[in-house]
């Protein structure tokens, strides 16, 4: 089990990256992209684009918990410019798997 934090700017070729390793390893894709596109979608065109981007980011990392919870391995495929310390990653594998044995 891993969990790999993509990071880069648009067009650096992430999401390629990703799609490949997850290919030759069975790894989980978390696309940040998908979801914020999703809230993006569900509500109207006067959202506010931040907030969908802080939302999506809390949905992603609830998505990460769990598929690493089922002994998964996970590539969050994301820019990763956190500038709010809320969205850092609190967490490794090692945490988690230290967290499920308690």
């Amino acid at each position: 089990m891993f969990f790999l934090q993509m990071s880069g700017f648009p067009g650096s070729g992430k999401s390629t990256l990703a799609r490949r390793i997850a290919e030759s390893t069975g790894a989980i894709i978390i696309d940040h992209d998908i979801v914020q596109s999703a809230m993006l979608e569900a509500w109207d065109s006067n959202v506010d684009t931040k907030a969908t981007g802080i939302i999506s980011y809390h949905i992603e990392w609830s998505l990460i918990d769990f598929h690493l919870s089922q002994g998964e391995s996970v590539i969050h495929d994301s820019p990763c410019f956190y500038t709010d310390t809320n969205l850092i990653p609190y967490y490794t594998v090692d945490w988690h798997e230290w967290r499920m044995q308690q």
